[in-house]
C-alpha cells in the first residue's frame, strides 16, 4: 500500500516480501523523503513543508491555476506516497483550508493497483460533501456521498477525516 498526500492520500498494496507497517507522520520534522515519495506526473507541482518543529506542521502541495490534476483515471495529480503492507490500519488526515473553491478535494485513496482502489474524500463542487467510492478497472461505484455543509466554508476551518480498515471492513469518519 502507499499513502499519498496531495490533495488526496493514497495507500497502495505491496507484495508481502516488501511489507512494512504504516508509519505515523505529523510532518513536524519536515518532509521525510526516506518515508515519503513525491509523485508529480504533470511536472508542475510545488511540494513544501510548513510549521517544522511545531504541532501545526503540514505538507503543502501547490498546483498552477487552471491546469487539470485528476487523481482518478488519468492519475496525473501530484501526491505523496508511503508503502505499507496489506494489513488492518487507521489513518487520519487533518485539513485546514477554505472549502469554497470548485473541484477542491482532500482525502485518501487506498490503491491495490492501477485502476483498482477506494476513494475517501471531502470535496467541494457547490457544497462540501464527504465521499467514499470503489473503483474496479477505473469503473466507480459510489458507496457514500453525504452533504457536510451547504455552500461550504468561506474562512479557514479545521476538518479531520479518518479511515479505519479492519480486515475487509472499511469505516469513514
Amino acid at each position: 500500500m502507499k499513502i499519498i498526500i496531495y490533495l488526496l492520500i493514497i495507500l497502495l498494496l505491496v507484495p508481502a516480501a516488501n511489507a512494512v507497517d504504516p508509519v505515523s507522520d505529523d510532518f513536524s520534522g519536515g518532509m521525510n523523503l526516506t518515508l515519503w515519495t513525491r509523485v508529480d506526473p504533470a511536472g508542475d507541482a510545488t511540494f513544501g513543508a510548513s510549521g517544522n518543529n511545531t504541532r501545526n506542521a503540514y505538507i503543502d502541495i501547490t498546483v498552477p491555476c487552471c491546469a487539470s490534476h485528476e487523481p482518478y483515471v488519468t492519475e496525473n495529480a501530484p501526491r505523496m506516497m508511503q508503502n505499507i503492507s496489506n494489513v488492518s490500519f487507521e489513518v487520519e488526515l487533518s485539513m485546514e483550508g477554505v472549502f469554497h473553491t470548485a473541484t477542491l478535494e482532500e482525502g485518501f485513496i487506498v490503491e491495490e493497483s492501477n485502476g483498482n482502489y477506494l476513494r475517501f474524500d471531502l470535496n467541494f463542487g457547490t457544497d462540501l460533501r464527504s465521499y467514499a467510492g470503489t473503483f474496479v478497472n477505473n469503473s466507480v461505484t459510489a458507496r457514500h456521498n453525504n452533504l457536510v455543509k451547504s455552500g461550504g466554508y468561506t474562512t479557514d476551518v479545521p476538518l479531520k477525516m479518518r479511515i479505519n480498515r479492519n480486515v475487509s471492513h472499511w469505516t469513514l469518519s
